[in-house]
């Protein structure tokens, strides 16, 4: 699996959304895609203001612990953290370089897939465990498009 290295300069994105948290890596797809139900079951897209790139939605994963659990945040992309609802958070993906892979086919498994490979495999790059996200372009949420995952580097 190839990807191309990238760098995020500054805090170019900060994201809004719901989160859960992830207690055994191993079983990561269930808490995850409860979250997922919950955010499209409750229309909670709808609820989020000063949105940014209308139609796109990051998973952000962060807070890792030396137990190997995280914290799993499902949001978008806003340009101000003013009016949050109760019940939401905000994350500002980490700056730094990042390892970034295009992942096409029939999701979730080949997005399961690409993270079962990224997190067993020996990679030629040093994980840095801080914010590593996925980006979902309307495209992709459509089934007809890439979507980007980004792993922290070193």
């Amino acid at each position: 699996m190839k990807h191309e290295d990238i760098k995020i300069a500054k805090h170019e994105l900060r994201i809004v959304g719901k989160e859960c948290h992830v207690a055994k890596p191993e079983e990561a797809s269930e808490p995850i895609g409860v979250l997922w139900d919950t955010f499209n079951t409750d229309n909670l897209a709808q609820t989020i203001p000063n949105q940014t790139k209308t139609g796109s939605l990051y998973c952000v994963y962060t807070n890792y612990r030396i137990d190997g659990s995280y914290t799993a945040l499902l949001g978008l992309a806003v340009d101000s953290i003013e009016s949050i609802p109760p019940d939401m958070t905000h994350i500002d993906i980490a700056v730094g370089p990042y390892a970034r892979y295009a992942i096409e086919g029939e999701m979730p498994a080949v997005l399961i897939d690409a993270w079962n490979y990224i997190n067993s495999t020996p990679l030629d790059y040093q994980r840095a465990f801080k914010t590593d996200f996925d980006y979902y372009s309307p495209e992709a949420l459509e089934g007809k498009g890439n979507v980007d995952v980004y792993v922290g580097i070193k």
